[in-house]
């Protein structure tokens, strides 16, 4: 598996940065520096051992598996675990926010297969559960309330917020 910036792609690692908004690619071999080699571009792996993301990573068919990153900017940045299975999100914020790569499958012969999706959705455990980022704004209040008070109710309607500290 490789992430990408200006600069090119490299093997998914911890402590790897890359820019959001290129594609994570799924290679079954090693390309070279500046090479290309889109025939290795696969979207799907007959192996539940995904040591492309770490070394000894396995999960269970069914579960979805998410790379583990911090985010600033555009530049998201794998952290030391490098990626986990739906069986072990967060249950607590923790600041990190989690890619979805894709999902382990069974086929009928028995043969553990990883389904790598194309798009690539971000989540992060925010307010009391684990929700895609794109969702935050539904989460977010609106303009009656303010950290959780309401205007009118225990802030006055008349309010004067003098605060010009920015957030962030």
């Amino acid at each position: 598996m490789i992430v990408g910036d200006e600069n090119g792609y490299a093997q998914v690692a911890s402590g790897v940065s890359f820019d959001l908004t290129y594609p994570i690619l799924f290679t079954t071999a090693a390309i070279a520096q500046n090479g290309t080699n889109y025939a290795n571009l696969k979207q799907m792996c007959y192996d539940k051992n995904l040591s492309c993301l770490k070394s000894g990573f396995t999960s269970a068919k069914n579960r979805a598996i998410f790379l583990v990153v911090t985010i600033s900017g555009r530049t998201a940045t794998i952290s030391s675990e490098v990626a986990v299975d739906s069986a072990n999100l967060p249950t607590t914020e923790n600041g990190k926010y989690y890619i979805l790569l894709g999902k382990l499958g069974n086929q009928s012969t028995g043969a553990n297969y990883f389904i790598f999706n194309i798009h690539h959705p971000i989540y992060q455990y925010i307010h009391g559960a684990f929700r895609e980022v794109s969702q935050y704004a539904q989460y977010a209040g609106d303009a009656s309330t303010v950290s959780g008070h309401t205007v009118g109710v225990d802030v006055p309607s008349d309010a004067v917020f003098t605060d010009t500290t920015a957030l962030g």
